[in-house]
């Protein structure tokens, strides 16, 4: 989670947190055994999406903006990863199972579709990085 330094959001800062909060949220309603992980994740990139689009910080369909592949500059990284024995523990890919090329997806830890007993992190964000 993250918190402003002095204490207090910017109506922006507060619209992205609260647009990350929703994400989470979400995720946390919907995961369940029978769920596909990547499912979540893709979900995740159009609560994202959403949200940009009406604080006015993309434009366009939504459908489209998905498509395009935009939410993964927002958020470069999968949703969550396994926990287990260690942190990040393995067995988020299954023999026979391929990693994604596309944006947000290729950094996914886990493509599985979830099952009774298992432990995930559900860790969205939102990134602004500034460029020169």
């Amino acid at each position: 989670c993250s918190y402003p330094v002095n204490g207090k959001f910017t109506k922006t800062q507060r619209e992205v947190y609260e647009a990350v909060l929703e994400a989470k949220d979400t995720i946390n309603s919907l995961v369940k055994p029978g769920v596909s992980w990547v499912e979540m994740h893709e979900k995740t990139e159009e609560i994202l999406a959403k949200n940009l689009i009406e604080m006015g910080l993309l434009k366009g369909d939504l459908k489209e903006v998905v498509a395009s592949g935009i939410p993964a500059v927002f958020m470069p990284h999968g949703l969550g990863h396994n926990l287990g024995l260690e942190t990040h523990d393995i067995g988020g890919y299954p023999k026979g199972s391929t990693r994604a090329t596309r944006p947000g997806l290729r950094s996914l830890r886990n493509v599985r579709t979830l099952k009774e007993g298992m432990v995930l992190t559900n860790e969205p964000g939102c990134y602004f990085i500034e460029s020169e």
